[in-house]
């Protein structure tokens, strides 16, 4: 599962459309997670500096560049697939996606 979450964020942070459309869905502010849409930065589990990091990082010309310079996508990969890796479990739960499914 942790190598799948690291492919996945590998092509996350080098395609553009995919990039810009995490970026747009991340919400800084609380105004921002006020209108009830998005990902609130908040809810990451991230390091100090974390926060203005993904500011950074949400321009994809500067995506582009870290890509080329560093291989920046590797590291952000290792860092998101790192938890999984690290579970001594995981489970999933299914259902239906209705209000009762929810529940």
């Amino acid at each position: 599962m942790a190598d799948l979450i690291q492919q996945a964020s590998e092509v996350r942070f080098q395609t553009p459309e995919v990039h810009e459309w995490l970026a747009n869905s991340l919400r800084f502010t609380s105004q921002d997670v006020a209108s009830g849409d998005g990902l609130d930065i908040a809810t990451l589990d991230l390091p100090p500096g974390g926060r203005s990091f993904m500011r950074l990082i949400s321009s994809w010309p500067r995506m582009a560049t870290l890509n080329k310079l560093f291989g920046m996508y590797r590291l952000l990969a290792l860092i998101e697939a790192r938890p999984i890796r690290l579970s001594p479990a995981i489970i999933g739960i299914v259902g239906p996606s209705d209000a009762r499914g929810a529940f």
